[in-house]
């Protein structure tokens, strides 16, 4: 394989894999995507930069 195409096995494996993730994340339930929305957008770079923004100003509030 090194340097070549690899063996059809492994292409039919990479395949089926890809078909079963798909097919899992189109029968979640609603709940679930919205769950997912949730941890996703909360455990962005823009959330935990205004999160680390929001305490420093509280912090410097409280002992000041």
């Amino acid at each position: 394989m090194p340097g070549g195409t690899p063996p059809a096995a492994l292409e039919e494996n990479v395949e089926a894999i890809k078909a079963w993730e798909r097919e899992s994340l189109l029968s979640r339930s609603m709940a679930e995507q919205i769950a997912d929305w949730i941890a996703g957008t909360g455990a962005g770079g823009f959330v935990l930069v205004l999160h680390a923004l929001w305490f420093g100003l509280w912090v410097s509030a409280n002992t000041g």
